[in-house]
This record gives C-alpha cells, sequence and structure tokens, in this order.
C-alpha cells in the first residue's frame, strides 16, 4: 500500500485519491514520488524511493491466474488495477465507486420527465454494467477514453439532438 499510495500523491484522479485516503487511514507514512507520469484513462507510473511503480489497468498477462476473483469483483462493480514494482505484478486493488443516495430517485425522475439517461465512462463494460443496471440505466458507453469521449458525445448528439452532461469530464 506504501508504493501504491506514494506513486497516487502524484496524481489528481479520484481512484488515486481513494487510494491515498485508505493508507493514512491505516497510518501508512506516505512519501513523494520521485518521478510521476500519467497516462490518462490507463494507468500512471513513476519512481518512488528507488523503486519502478506502476498502478494501471488490467491487461490479459495479469488477469489469468486471478481470472475468476477478477470477474467476481467486476460483477460486483469494482474497478480493478493492478499494482507493480521495478516490473513484477505484486498486487491487485479492488476499487468501487460509492453510489450517491439519490442516484436512482434522479435517475428515475429524469426518465419520468421523457429524458433519456446514458452512461459515459472509461470504466470496464462489466463494471459499467453492473452500477447502470443499479441506476435503471439502460444504454452503456464503457471503456471510452477520455480523448474519445468527445467523438461519443458528438454521436449521441446526432442521434438522440440536445443533450446534457453530468458527472467528471477529463480534459
Amino acid at each position: 500500500m506504501y508504493y501504491a499510495a506514494s506513486l497516487e500523491r502524484g496524481s489528481e484522479h479520484p481512484l488515486g485519491r481513494a487510494i491515498i485516503k485508505e493508507a493514512e487511514k491505516k497510518g501508512v507514512k506516505l512519501s513523494e514520488p520521485n518521478t510521476f507520469v500519467s497516462i490518462k484513462g490507463l494507468r500512471v507510473k513513476g519512481m518512488v524511493n528507488r523503486r519502478e511503480v506502476y498502478i494501471g489497468k488490467l491487461d490479459s498477462s495479469i488477469v489469468a491466474p486471478y481470472l475468476n476473483l477478477v470477474k467476481k469483483l467486476m460483477e460486483e462493480g469494482k474497478t480493478i488495477v493492478a499494482l507493480s514494482l521495478d516490473g513484477k505484478v505484486v498486487g491487485l486493488t479492488a476499487l468501487i465507486d460509492d453510489l450517491k443516495d439519490d442516484a436512482t430517485l434522479a435517475v428515475r425522475k429524469l426518465k419520468e420527465i421523457g429524458l433519456k439517461v446514458i452512461m459515459l465512462t472509461d470504466d470496464n463494460r462489466k463494471v459499467a454494467m453492473t452500477i447502470a443496471r443499479k441506476i435503471g440505466i439502460e444504454e452503456v458507453y464503457a471503456e471510452v477514453k477520455p480523448e474519445e469521449k468527445v467523438g461519443v458525445v458528438s454521436k449521441v448528439r446526432s442521434f438522440y439532438g440536445r443533450i446534457a452532461m453530468v458527472g467528471g469530464w477529463n480534459k
């Protein structure tokens, strides 16, 4: 947890903030990363105390030994990220977004007044679909990289007409 949270000190991503918060709650003393590089929507990497640290989305080589566990966690709506030190995977972290208490109500009310509600996210498709089902959203665009979101919004606008977007928007 020390290396992950220390590296995430260079990040502004909500998942990174959650990792830091959990480490601090457990009393882990953190360091500042010596270097930090963020590749939006994919991973962060850098150096912490002369160790190369990587935190990011899973790829098939990482998932293979943990396939059943990863599938179970994703079906629960959890995002799984890998942590590697000096090129070797040393852990997986399961993160889950807290749904706002009124998210389901908000979606229901929007539908009641005739609006179409769509989810657009860079989250894994399985995770996005789990969350969407919980709050009553049927149409989901998942695994959309930040630089692709404008294109998806334009596509949705051309199909539905006027739209509004609520939530995070990575520029």
